[in-house]
């Protein structure tokens, strides 16, 4: 089962481990694919963890969370993204702050702000709108009702461009189809949102380009034979951290 409760809601991942639990009882092996590992524990007995195509340990499944991410990283999680207090996060202007942004039949009056050092978390059913809204933050779809404050400034509905130019930027669900140009190369899906601000006499900087993707792909450990390996052929995995990556380097000149 690859990845099953990916889009199910909780009570029909309940049902699921229900039935996956009558098949073990039965006799019948089942291999379970899953980012979640909360359902590591309902549903192993032992986890072996694999780090760079090598197993590194075997585990009981209901070890501590922590752990379990310490032995697939190779260090504990704090060293590299030490948690922040807030406090004085908080005692400064927001970055981006969202009121009664409201499109009739999708999303009614959401409001949140997003302070520096924070990660804000948009939680809810498939269905319930959380797409969207990421969606129309970002000027690709239009809402008639609220409004959205970058650094303070107000930021023109439906407009992509204006959200480009204010640090905007949107990691897509879909990353293959929404994220991607699955038959360009690394360096050219890295490149994708750095061509305005790269361009010299008319004519983009390519060599510049190039050298920006080496760095950013080198940060984020991307798994590849080379920049011009095609999108197409990642892993789901590294073709994620292409999608991310674009952002990073959007306001990284050419």
């Amino acid at each position: 089962m690859d990845e099953p409760t990916a889009v199910v809601t909780t009570g029909e991942v309940d049902r699921l481990v229900e039935i996956v639990d009558r098949l073990r009882q039965d006799g019948v092996g089942v291999v379970f694919i899953t980012h979640k590992l909360e359902e590591v524990a309902r549903l192993g007995d032992r986890v072996t963890v694999l780090r760079d195509g090598r197993g590194v340990a075997q585990v009981p499944a209901d070890t501590d969370r922590d752990e379990l991410v310490r032995l697939m990283v190779g260090r504990d999680i704090d060293q590299h993204f030490p948690r922040k207090c807030g406090a004085r996060e908080r005692s400064v202007a927001p970055l981006l702050r969202v009121t009664a942004l409201t499109s009739p039949g999708r999303f009614v009056d959401v409001g949140f702000e997003v302070h520096p050092g924070e990660v804000v978390g948009l939680a809810g059913l498939v269905g319930a709108g959380r797409t969207e809204v990421a969606r129309a933050l970002f000027g690709v779809d239009p809402y008639p009702h609220g409004s959205v404050e970058v650094l303070g400034r107000p930021l023109p509905p439906n407009d992509v461009v204006a959200a480009l130019r204010a640090g905007l930027g949107l990691v897509p669900e879909d990353r293959t189809a929404q994220g991607l140009l699955l038959d360009a190369s690394v360096a050219e899906n890295l490149g994708l949102v750095t061509m305005r601000q790269a361009r010299r006499a008319g004519l983009v900087n390519r060599a510049g380009q190039r050298r920006a993707a080496g760095q950013v792909a080198e940060r984020l450990g991307i798994r590849m034979a080379g920049l011009n390996q095609h999108a197409r052929t990642l892993s789901g995995g590294n073709q994620q951290k292409v999608v991310f990556g674009k952002w990073l380097l959007a306001r990284t000149p050419g």
